[in-house]
């Protein structure tokens, strides 16, 4: 009995973990999208401070980043990929925008704007 309580307690621990990291990278992926429409939303005025919402995406996604790779092992491999697979387009998508701005941090050209509305 006292192995099959020790072994349930292990997996009970192992599954309390898991929830707490996907708790909170659910957190953190809300903060990055949050960051990310701010920054790439096609509809803001001419004077909104586009730098300071690049850095603030920027450290949003790398908060995001971070986080996963330090909690990844207590996660299912379906998930890590899924995760994966978001940050891939995150990253992509955002190089792809940020090519395509202006002097003023707005998108030049189709490209730019598709990828705003990607983000």
């Amino acid at each position: 009995m006292y192995l099959l309580g020790n072994r349930r307690l292990r997996y009970e621990r192992q599954y309390e973990r898991r929830a707490q990291v996907i708790a909170k990278l659910s957190e953190l992926l809300y903060l990055m999208q949050r960051g990310l429409v701010s920054w790439a939303s096609p509809f803001q005025s001419q004077d909104v401070g586009r730098d300071e919402q690049r850095k603030a995406a920027n450290e949003a996604f790398f908060e995001l980043v971070i986080y996963y790779n330090s909690n990844a092992v207590w996660l299912d491999p379906q998930t890590c990929e899924n995760i994966d697979s978001v940050i891939e387009t995150v990253w992509t998508t955002a190089w792809d925008y940020m090519d395509n701005l202006n002097e003023r941090g707005h998108p030049q050209n189709r490209e730019g704007r598709d990828a705003s509305i990607r983000l």
